[in-house]
C-alpha cells in the first residue's frame, strides 16, 4: 500500500483555492530576459537592448495524499486548465510567498520501494508574471473549527485549537464514514478541501469509506484562509482511523 507522507516543511503548494499538498522540495521559477538586437546600418557595433521578461517552468516535489485533490491534478493537465497557483511559505517567511497564472504541463510519480513516503512532482509552466504575496492574510477566530464525522462525533484536536498552530491531529471512530469540518474566521474566503466554506457553517462532507482510510490509515485535510492580495493561511489536519 502506498504510504502518505507525515507533517513537514510546512511549505504548500495551492491552485484556485485548492491545497494540494505540503512541498518537500521546489525548484524556483527561472527568469530571463530577452535579448533584441538593436543595431542600424549607422552602429560602430552590433547593440543589444533588453526586452521581455520570461519566466522558466517551476518543478515542485509535494508529499502525495490520498484524496481526490492530487488525482483531478491529471484532468487538469489533459484539460490544459489555467489557474491561479500559489506557493506558500511558513508564517515566519510569508514574505516569501508568491502567485503566479499558469497549467500543468508535467507529473512525475513517485511510488517508494521500501518504507519512504510517496511523493509526487509537478511542473507548472507560468502564463504570466509573479507576484509577491507579503500581507499577512487572514486567520481563523475562536472557535476556529470543529471537526466531526457523520454521527455526529466531535473529535479532540491536537494540539490545542489557535489562530496561529497550523498543523493538527485526530483520531476518527472506525465506523466513521465522512468528515466535515465548521470552520469559523472573522474576514477572508475560506476553503475546506479546495470547497469554498462559509464562516460558521459545516463544510461539504469529505469521503472518508473503511475501505479507502483502513485503520490505522491517514486523511489530510487542508483548511485555506485566504483574501485579495495576501499569503493565505494553511491549516493541515492529518485524521488517523481509530480502532474503535
Amino acid at each position: 500500500m502506498t504510504s502518505q507522507a507525515k507533517m513537514a516543511t510546512g511549505m504548500f503548494l495551492a491552485f484556485n483555492g485548492y491545497v494540494l499538498a505540503e512541498m518537500t522540495d521546489i525548484s524556483e521559477p527561472p527568469l530571463a530576459v530577452e535579448k533584441v538586437d538593436s543595431t542600424s546600418h549607422d552602429s560602430p557595433c552590433k547593440i543589444t537592448i533588453p526586452g521581455q521578461l520570461s519566466y522558466g517552468d517551476m518543478t515542485y516535489t509535494v508529499n502525495f495524499v490520498n484524496d481526490v485533490t492530487q488525482a483531478a491534478l491529471e484532468t487538469m493537465a489533459t484539460a490544459r486548465t489555467t489557474g491561479m497557483w500559489q506557493v506558500i511559505f511558513p508564517p515566519a517567511f510569508a514574505s516569501l510567498s508568491y502567485q503566479v497564472p499558469g497549467f500543468v504541463s508535467g507529473i512525475k510519480k513517485k511510488t517508494p520501494l521500501k518504507s519512504n513516503p510517496a511523493s509526487r512532482d509537478f511542473t507548472v509552466t507560468p502564463t504570466g508574471g509573479i507576484t509577491p504575496i507579503i500581507t499577512a492574510g487572514p486567520t481563523l477566530t475562536t472557535p476556529y473549527m470543529i471537526v466531526e464525522d457523520q454521527v455526529p462525533n466531535i473529535f479532540t484536536m491536537s494540539p490545542a485549537l489557535s489562530g496561529t498552530t497550523y498543523q493538527y491531529t485526530c483520531t476518527s471512530k472506525q465506523a466513521s464514514t465522512s468528515i466535515t469540518v465548521t470552520p469559523t474566521a472573522a474576514s477572508g474566503t475560506i476553503y475546506v478541501a479546495g470547497n469554498q466554506t462559509a464562516s460558521g457553517v459545516a463544510s461539504t462532507a469529505i469521503p472518508y469509506s473503511l475501505a479507502q482510510y483502513p485503520t490505522g490509515s491517514i486523511l489530510t485535510v487542508f483548511v485555506l484562509v485566504t483574501g485579495t492580495n495576501v499569503t493565505p493561511s494553511v491549516y493541515e489536519i492529518q485524521i488517523t482511523r481509530g480502532t474503535s
